[in-house]
């Protein structure tokens, strides 16, 4: 069966205009500070987490945490969608459903939206491959990734500087550097402290593909 991910509407649009070929998912329930070990795929070898990049499971203290996805696998993206209801309410998916991102959206008469957690993959629009999956410390990330993470620079105000500022969405909010950036972000995605309780999370990696 396959499986689905859903990305904000913000972090959608970056996935579907290639600017986004990265995301990160904190590891729950979060090991502890002690070494973090992972297997290598296919293999039935362990070895500290920052020297393997292809994972496949981690352990601590016994306890296996295995990622939701892995190398190889196609994966549909997830999104808010309306379905057609008649005057008693009743679903009518059969006859096409409509698409809540997008700068065009509207709201439609005569049909109820439904949660992105509840769409099947029959209904998805966009499919990624994940490409690779490897374990770290959330604050490891390096500005290279945040850039695959969807954070982008424009020149600021300050044009005298010749600095970039750095940003996730529109450009209301401005940070000095792309962590900064990506920092805000994953506070708004998964609630504030993210960033500063620094959890282990899966690093996948991802291209966009057809539903071929």
């Amino acid at each position: 069966m396959a499986k689905g991910i859903m990305f904000t509407e913000v972090m959608f649009n970056a996935v579907i205009e290639g600017r986004k070929t990265q995301t990160r998912r904190v590891i729950k329930p979060k090991p502890g500070s002690e070494l973090f070990y992972v297997k290598k795929l296919n293999k039935n070898e362990w070895v500290e987490s920052d020297k393997y990049t292809g994972y496949y499971s981690c352990v601590k203290n016994g306890r296996f945490y295995t990622p939701n996805y892995k190398i190889g696998e196609k994966v549909y993206l997830k999104e808010p969608y309306l379905v057609p209801v008649n005057c008693f309410g009743q679903e009518f998916e059969d006859r096409g459903i409509e698409y809540v991102y997008g700068d065009t959206y509207t709201p439609s008469i005569g049909f109820v939206k439904k949660n992105p957690s509840t769409m099947a993959a029959k209904y998805a629009s966009y499919f990624i491959e994940i490409t690779g999956v490897r374990c770290e410390m959330l604050q490891d990330i390096s500005d290279e990734d945040c850039l695959k993470e969807g954070i982008f620079g424009y020149p600021s105000n300050d044009l005298k500087s010749g600095f970039p500022v750095w940003a996730y969405g529109d450009k209301s909010l401005a940070y000095n550097t792309p962590k900064q950036a990506y920092a805000a972000l994953i506070n708004k995605i998964n609630g504030k402290g993210t960033w500063e309780s620094n959890p282990y999370v899966w690093v996948y990696d991802f291209k966009l593909i057809n539903n071929q």
